[in-house]
């Protein structure tokens, strides 16, 4: 998926909001979520989900930057409007946070077999007819993950 797909993805999804935002609030919004997760073009199912879902949550704080001067406005109160974005950006904050937790393999950009620790054999090498060459000099330690792991 692309800058301009996520865009459009974007726009449909946000229904009956998308005519609240302009053109830059979408390009700010993706260019926020991918300083969070990953550089577009991504494409995995994963990352997809969770560019457009962070892509999202920084649309609708836009929309709550918009109502912090807008508390009152004459008789009518948006106070309940404010508390529910808060509370909404505070939901998709804490799955964020959670989906890095579990999946930190996904958001560290490495391999999984590269998330825990190395494994340094003994040392102990044999030539192929029995002979000890542990103590030689051009014996290196064997360690995995390897770098072509």
């Amino acid at each position: 998926m692309d800058d301009s797909a996520l865009k459009v993805l974007l726009y449909s999804e946000m229904k009956g909001l998308s005519d609240r935002f302009i053109d830059s609030d979408y390009d700010n919004a993706i260019d926020d979520a991918e300083r969070e997760t990953w550089s577009l073009p991504v494409t995995t199912n994963f990352r997809i989900f969770w560019l457009k879902r962070r892509a999202k949550r920084h649309l609708l704080s836009y929309l709550q930057n918009e109502y912090i001067d807008k508390i009152q406005h004459g008789e009518t109160k948006f106070q309940q409007r404010f508390d529910h974005l808060v509370a909404v950006l505070k939901s998709e904050d804490d799955a964020f946070t959670a989906v890095q937790d579990e999946r930190p393999d996904e958001f560290a950009n490495v391999s999984a077999t590269h998330l825990f620790g190395t494994y340094i054999k003994t040392g102990f090498q044999y030539d192929s007819v029995g002979n000890d060459l542990t103590y030689e000099e051009s014996n290196e330690p064997e360690f995995s993950p390897s770098d072509e792991d």
